[in-house]
C-alpha cells in the first residue's frame, strides 16, 4: 500500500522519557536506501527532543491538574 505513494523506505525512533517509552517517531523516504548515518544521527536528536516536548508536557499538565485541586 505505501509503494503506491512512493515510500520506498522508513525508519522508527523510540520516544523515551525517563519513565517509559512514550510513542515512536517514523520517517519515511522516496529512495530506497535514503538513511546514511547523518540522517540516523538526525532522526536520533529530532527524537530526543520530541520525547523531551511529550515529558514536558506532561508535566505542565501534571501542574496544572495540581493547582485546580
Amino acid at each position: 500500500a505505501v509503494c503506491k505513494l512512493g515510500v520506498l523506505s522508513g525508519m522508527s525512533f523510540r520516544l523515551y522519557t525517563h519513565e517509559r517509552t512514550a510513542g515512536a517517531l517514523n520517517l519515511f523516504g522516496y529512495q530506497p536506501t535514503e538513511w546514511d548515518v547523518d540522517r540516523q544521527t538526525i532522526g536520533m536528536v529530532l527524537a530526543a527532543h520530541a520525547a523531551a516536548a511529550i515529558m514536558a508536557s506532561h508535566q505542565s499538565d501534571n501542574l496544572r491538574s495540581a493547582v485546580a485541586s
